[in-house]
């Protein structure tokens, strides 16, 4: 069998401004990164989907991992981005509040 000559669109999607200096990009992410992140039995629920956020973004260009996420950003940083990411689960939030 031959295999399928193709590439996943993985480039920037959409973008913000977190502050002055920090561009954050959403890019897409491989069902195959998707799907290791989320059987990896190492993790806790709450880290599979920060584990998330950073495969699905990119900081001034940048790829990021778990680590830089937690240690370079504030929570009130990372809620604006989890709302960027996900606007849909921002407004489910706000209603029920």
């Amino acid at each position: 069998m031959e295999a399928l000559n193709r590439k996943p669109d993985l480039s920037p999607r959409r973008s913000m401004m977190l502050d002055e200096q920090t561009r954050i990009e959403e890019i897409g992410m491989t069902v195959r990164e998707q799907r290791r992140i989320a059987c990896d039995k190492h993790l806790s629920d709450e880290d599979k989907g920060l584990c998330v956020i950073a495969a699905k973004i990119l900081v001034n260009g940048q790829r990021i991992v778990f680590d830089d996420l937690m240690d370079c950003f504030t929570t009130e940083e990372l809620e604006k981005i989890t709302a960027f990411l996900f606007p849909d689960k921002a407004e489910d939030g706000e209603k029920k509040a």
